[in-house]
């Protein structure tokens, strides 16, 4: 027997063409983590460019925040509008501006 659907209430959100979600188990991206200078601060709301000039610094390693950082890249170069950075467990939080790193074009 079919089961069914669940009632428009229920149903997910239509996903966002202009968005780009990267779940992990980081809270955010940092800037001079990996040095552990005084500076370190987490990243929030960056825009494409300025991420940038981090990734060519070698702030994000390869194995950790590198490949992140790259896909949010090509994802804002591709035209989208933001591109999310965050933990797991603060997904729905970061989908309201709460927490996590937002790459926006510019």
């Amino acid at each position: 027997m079919a089961q069914a659907s669940p009632p428009p209430s229920q149903s997910p959100p239509a996903p966002d063409p202009d968005l780009q979600t990267g779940l992990q188990y980081l809270k955010a991206g940092w800037f001079d983590r990996a040095r552990l200078l005084p500076t370190q601060r987490d990243l929030e709301t960056v825009t494409a460019s300025e991420i940038d000039v981090y990734r060519r610094e070698g702030q994000f390693a390869e194995g950790s925040m590198g490949p992140k950082v790259k896909a949010a890249l090509n994802f804002i170069a591709a035209g989208g509008k933001r591109a999310i950075i965050a933990h797991l467990d603060q997904g729905a939080d970061a989908l309201k501006g709460k927490t996590g790193t937002h790459v926006v074009p510019g």
